[in-house]
């Protein structure tokens, strides 16, 4: 029996169309001190000139080390005598933002996360001291974000400013290292924050929520996280064949559609990697099939389709073959062959795709040991 040919030649012209260059729209970083640095800078400026960068999203902005927000002040030699207000100084953001755009690139800016002086938890993730709360007085939040937004728009313009993406933090399922406090409230921020950004401009591109990977599991259906519901997926011995859904977006979208609520885009992190605690506590390490952010990214961007927002951007904002600082498989030929097929095959599916992280330059854990610790880097 004759076999049908593999291929047929017919003459017509091919049907043609750009490839987007999704892996140069963003890239991921630390924290905004790190980029203060000299070497993270040349790292910087290699990686525009090496693929085109448009955006880079890093953590931090309103963290301590940059001093953007004081509710104290002393000389440094005893307390700090409380002020009439909060004083807001964009020095240190000033040093950074204004690198970034002479380097031709717009901030991403992940708003937080919370300075001292305005968190109801202190120091609750990195060595660093994060301070991954809800604020102590929400309208004191809103000051600090609005003086931010409003002082960039002076600084370098509204037209400019309206292409910058304003995120409202970072992974706020993660209680109680990114967030301790309640998925309401977390909607709560973002319903303050964008309605704040959106009174200075309605143009000005806000949107959320920043969640962390896709699980397969109800852990996230409540206010915090439920370790009971994980038991199963510790269990499974096929986690392929489980039910992977998005972290808190639909739930977003409906408390903000029914407030009427901007959401200019939709964020969220598509590592293939997961983790499980089993019945005996134990946490269980899960990586899943090649096609895992292919088909993850298929169905959110369906899920927006769908939604009250149907038009809003889709931004990964966070993605590599693992979110670890120091995994040696990031620097390896079979990493940068998985990189290359997800990025040719979700080309067309997000607006951004931001590859966690282009440098070693990053202190989540501390520095590397030495140069021959394995990092995020492309």
């Amino acid at each position: 029996m004759k076999s049908e040919p593999r291929f047929r030649i017919d003459g017509e012209p091919r049907d043609e169309s750009a490839l987007p260059h999704i892996w140069s729209r963003c890239i991921g970083a630390g924290r905004a001190n790190e980029a203060l640095r000299a070497d993270w800078r040349q790292q910087f400026a290699e990686a525009v000139a090496t693929f085109g960068v448009q955006y880079v999203r890093f953590h931090g902005v309103f963290h301590d080390d940059m001093f953007v927000y004081r509710e104290s002040y002393g000389g440094g030699f005893g307390p700090n005598a409380p002020l009439a207000a909060p004083k807001h100084t964009f020095g240190y953001v000033n040093k950074v933002f204004d690198f970034l755009v002479e380097c031709g690139v717009r901030p991403f800016v992940e708003l937080g996360f919370m300075p001292r002086e305005l968190a109801t938890a202190t120091e609750t993730v990195f060595w660093w001291g994060a301070h991954c709360s809800p604020p102590k007085d929400m309208a004191r939040w809103v000051e600090l974000v609005t003086r931010s937004v409003e002082h960039w728009i002076d600084r370098y313009g509204l037209d400019e400013v309206r292409e910058w993406r304003f995120e409202v933090w970072n992974e706020p399922n993660l209680v109680p290292h990114f967030w301790t406090g309640t998925k309401t409230e977390y909607f709560e921020l973002y319903e303050q924050t964008v309605r704040a950004i959106k009174k200075i401009d309605p143009e000005l591109k806000v949107g959320g929520p920043a969640t962390s990977v896709f699980v397969p599991d109800d852990r996230y259906k409540g206010e915090v996280e439920d370790r009971s519901a994980m038991h199963e997926t510790a269990a499974a011995t096929n986690v392929d064949a489980l039910d992977w859904r998005p972290v808190w977006i639909e739930e977003f979208i409906a408390w903000c559609a029914e407030r009427e609520l901007p959401i200019d885009f939709i964020s969220t992190h598509l590592y293939p990697t997961d983790f499980a605690y089993g019945a005996d506590g134990e946490s269980v390490q899960i990586t899943r099939y090649a096609d895992a952010t292919f088909d993850d990214l298929t169905l959110l961007r369906k899920l927006v389709q769908n939604s009250a927002y149907p038009d809003a951007e889709i931004h990964i904002t966070e993605w590599s073959t693992s979110p670890s600082s120091r995994d040696f498989i990031h620097d390896t030929l079979f990493a940068a062959t998985s990189i290359t097929r997800s990025y040719l095959k979700c080309a067309t599916l997000a607006d951004s795709i931001s590859y966690w992280t282009f440098t070693d330059v990053f202190e989540e854990e501390a520095p590397g040991s030495d140069r021959s610790t394995a990092g995020s880097a492309w």
